[in-house]
C-alpha cells in the first residue's frame, strides 16, 4: 500500500495517480473488512446474552462482509458477481482445479457450515457454541 503512495516506486512507476489512488484504496478495504468482519461476530458473541437480535444482526453483518451482497440467494452463490472474500475463494478453487464435486470451494463451505451453525447458536443462547464458531472462523 504505501509503494502506491510513493510517486518514484519502482513497483507503480508506470501508474498514473488514479490508478495508484484505486490501488491503495482497494487494499485498505480488503484489509479493513477482514478486521471488521471478525470483529461483528466476537460482538455478536458479547451481545448474546443481553440481547438476542442484537446478536443475530452483529453476525449477519459479518456474513454480508464474507459473502457480499452480489451473491444472490443461491447455494454456491453466483458465478461471476461476488467481489467479497467467498467469491475469491470459488476463483481460485476454478482457477486451481481445487473445488469439490458440487464444483464448490471447500474452505467456502466449511465457512458457511460455520456461519449458519454460529446463527443457530446465537438465537438459542449458546454462547459458548457461537464463540467456538467465530474462534474457527477466524483461524
Amino acid at each position: 500500500v504505501l509503494e502506491a503512495f510513493d510517486e518514484e516506486s519502482i513497483m507503480f512507476q508506470d501508474a498514473s495517480a488514479y490508478q495508484r489512488r484505486v490501488i491503495t484504496e482497494a487494499s485498505i478495504v480488503a484489509i479493513t473488512s477482514h478486521i471488521y468482519t471478525i470483529d461483528s461476530l466476537f460482538r455478536a458473541d458479547e451481545l448474546c446474552d443481553n440481547n438476542g437480535s442484537d446478536a443475530v444482526k452483529a453476525w449477519d453483518t459479518a456474513v454480508a462482509m464474507l459473502v457480499g451482497w452480489t451473491e444472490g440467494s443461491q447455494d454456491g452463490g453466483s458465478s461471476n458477481n461476488g467481489v467479497l472474500f467467498y467469491n475469491i475463494a470459488q476463483y481460485l478453487c476454478r482457477a486451481t482445479g481445487k473445488c469439490n464435486i458440487a464444483n464448490d470451494s471447500e474452505v467456502n463451505r466449511s465457512l458457511i457450515t460455520r456461519l449458519e451453525e454460529g446463527k443457530q447458536q446465537l438465537l438459542s443462547k449458546d454462547c459458548v457454541g457461537a464463540y467456538t464458531q467465530a474462534m474457527e472462523i477466524e483461524k
